[in-house]
């Protein structure tokens, strides 16, 4: 059976990072990171994440609303 464990973070204003680890019988078999630039359609200008993604970061940091995939 592969685990999948995604952690989301946002280090900066309008950035999202989204860190997992796929394990398989208890070991790491790999890791990933993907980075996404918050930006606004029209202007194509730096903005901030939508709230839902926000609320997302910080139910994952809290371990609230944790579910396995």
């Amino acid at each position: 059976e592969l685990d999948v464990e995604i952690h989301p973070e946002s280090p900066k204003h309008g950035c999202l990072q989204v860190h997992t680890k796929f394990s398989f019988r208890g070991e790491v078999v790999a890791k990933g990171v993907v980075r996404h630039l918050a930006i606004h359609a029209k202007t194509s200008k730096r903005c901030s994440l939508p709230k839902g993604i926000e609320l997302w970061i910080e139910a994952s940091s809290l371990q609230l609303n944790i579910r396995p995939l």
